[in-house]
């Protein structure tokens, strides 16, 4: 038979040398490549961040609930070089692409439970020395005695000038991979919406990362006004506190900046 003019129709008895010759060779061509992309892109995949989601691992924390400007678990992790107790505050959410107000508010009235003893079972979400507790269960703790509650200052630090991303910790810090950029952006605005914090990402020429807590300037929700800027690079101006392990920014919704040249809104710039 003339290999130009094979021709092979499923229902004959057999197949022309030349077509068993390709299949074959593609064959052998398609596992190579899967094998190949079965290695490679999880090395790729993993060098998006550090950041880890504990997902089936329940961590049970006790310490003092914060609920203003942004609920948060205050507890003892440990001892300094000194011998003092050191606190850490870990940010709290609830389960899917809410904010912990949404599951708080399940189990007593949230003032009432402000600076209060609390134990939270969850799903632990961390990198770069900063933590988020995804809750699944609450507990009261009748008595601290031994822990004393100091009310966590809110720290004035001053006017600031940043570039970074704002996207929500939750997903950023390890729930995602990317947690960030454009591929994110429709996640992180339901995440945002659903009332979980939101947080500017800053990473600097060293490759050092740092998470600024974004409220208005009286230390509210502000949301809604930063929604149209989520996982876009922007530059922004605003004020700067230090709230237990978390720095805190109050921005100036007027004063943000995209970096994209190509998408410029009229801004106010910083003075």
């Amino acid at each position: 038979m003339n290999p130009e003019n094979d021709f092979f129709i499923g229902w004959q008895n057999e197949m022309p040398f030349d077509f068993r010759k390709i299949i074959r060779y593609s064959t052998i061509i398609i596992f190579v490549l899967t094998l190949t992309a079965a290695a490679v892109l999880p090395y790729y995949h993993s060098r998006y961040d550090n950041g880890k989601f504990e997902l089936n691992k329940i961590t049970s924390l006790t310490g003092f609930l914060r609920v203003h400007p942004v609920p948060m678990l205050e507890y003892i992790s440990g001892k300094d070089s000194a011998g003092f107790d050191v606190y850490q505050s870990v940010l709290l959410v609830s389960p899917g692409k809410f904010g912990a107000d949404k599951i708080l508010h399940e189990y007593s009235d949230l003032q009432s439970m402000d600076n209060k003893p609390i134990r939270i079972d969850g799903h632990l979400i961390y990198a770069h020395e900063h933590t988020v507790l995804e809750i699944k269960k609450i507990e009261r703790v009748d008595s601290m005695s031994s822990v004393p509650s100091v009310v966590m200052p809110i720290i004035p630090i001053g006017k600031v000038q940043l570039k970074g991303e704002i996207a929500d910790p939750k997903c950023l810090l390890g729930v995602m991979k990317p947690g960030e950029g454009k591929v994110h952006r429709d996640c992180a605005i339901r995440c945002l919406s659903g009332g979980i914090t939101p947080v500017f990402h800053v990473q600097d020429g060293k490759g050092d990362h740092e998470y600024y807590l974004l409220v208005d300037k009286d230390f509210n929700p502000i949301q809604d006004q930063l929604i149209p800027y989520v996982a876009d690079q922007v530059e922004l101006c605003g004020t700067l506190s230090r709230w237990g392990s978390w720095y805190i920014l109050s921005p100036d919704p007027g004063a943000i900046r995209r970096l994209n040249t190509y998408h410029l809104p009229d801004v106010t710039w910083c003075k």
